[in-house]
């Protein structure tokens, strides 16, 4: 997956979003370096471990692997 830098606000509001602010910080590096890796759309996330993936799909495959 595609790591975005900035996505506007009405572009982020019609992707999909999960929260895995219960991660550590460690946890939480090895899972971005992780979807880095993946095949699949482009993702956000913020410090507070929120997550917008622009697929349905990429949600959760993320969510399955991680939480």
């Amino acid at each position: 997956m595609t790591d975005c830098y900035h996505v506007t606000d009405s572009e982020l509001a019609t992707w999909h979003h999960v929260s895995m602010s219960g991660m550590g910080g460690a946890k939480l590096a090895s899972m971005i370096y992780w979807l880095r890796k993946q095949e699949g759309g482009r993702f956000y996330w913020d410090l507070s471990a929120d997550f917008w993936f622009e697929r349905s799909e990429d949600l959760i495959h993320c969510v399955l692997s991680w939480k």
